[in-house]
């Protein structure tokens, strides 16, 4: 608050719901990605951040591989397909004995948010009704961590905005090599392919060029020379040229 707020004092607190919606979005999401993770695997959710931008890291207790993270982004973005429902519960601590559910903690008062047919988790955060409100979710990235894998994913909105910035960007450089739609990649790899072959040239002929243009000093058996303004790697091939004379000591 921009001020403090007296005792006894009425409030209107207002809450920033296209935010909020977004988290929600994201964080069921995440529920989903590790749920389908656990009963694929059974490994275990041990780590899990949202940043400011929605973009989230999830990590979990074994190692995945890029087939396994495809399939598992298939499966996370069916459940979102099938619409299911997202259902809070508060099970006494006798009906939680015969429950399985992820994120077992001691609390006095549990409260379980199950997604149907993907998951069911202890959680405080508040969550949309369905499956079919989140959406979309993306995996971007993931590496080993830790002995596990640490994922990075986004979902709703999100993923959406992700994709619109990732399309413009694939349409610029459509334009700028003349390249259909999903061929842009063998573009850029043909582009690369060719500004390192010009490259290898260009330090080719700029070492000739440099060692043609040096001016060499003897002293008894040795010899020095000084260049200006030249490359790291052109004065190297400069030094190369003096060692291969047999010089006793060259500069």
């Amino acid at each position: 608050c921009d001020a403090p707020l007296m005792v006894g004092e009425t409030v209107r607190g207002i809450v920033d719901f296209e935010q909020r919606y977004r988290r929600m979005q994201n964080h069921s999401g995440e529920h989903i990605v590790s749920g389908v993770i656990y009963n694929m695997f059974g490994y275990s959710n041990v780590g899990f951040h949202m940043s400011a931008d929605n973009v989230m890291t999830v990590d979990v207790s074994g190692a995945l591989s890029s087939e396994d993270i495809e399939e598992i982004e298939l499966r996370a973005n069916r459940a979102i397909y099938a619409n299911g429902a997202i259902t809070v519960s508060y099970p006494s601590k006798e009906e939680l004995e015969n429950l399985d559910f992820r994120s077992k903690t001691e609390h006095e008062d549990t409260r379980l948010v199950t997604i149907e047919n993907v998951d069911c988790c202890a959680c405080c955060a508040p969550h949309p009704a369905r499956t079919g409100e989140i959406g979309l979710i993306k995996i971007i990235s993931f590496c080993p961590y830790k002995k596990g894998t640490r994922i990075e994913m986004i979902a709703g909105i999100t993923a959406l905005r992700d994709y619109l910035l990732i399309n413009a960007s694939n349409k610029y450089m459509m334009g700028l090599l003349s390249a259909s739609r999903y061929s842009v990649k063998d573009a850029v790899e043909k582009q690369y392919e060719t500004v390192q072959n010009l490259k290898a040239e260009n330090k080719k002929l700029s070492g000739k060029l440099a060692v043609s243009e040096m001016t060499v000093t003897e002293i008894n058996n040795s010899a020095y020379s000084i260049s200006e303004g030249m490359s790291y790697d052109d004065l190297r091939t400069c030094s190369n040229s003096l060692i291969e004379k047999n010089y006793k000591i060259c500069v």
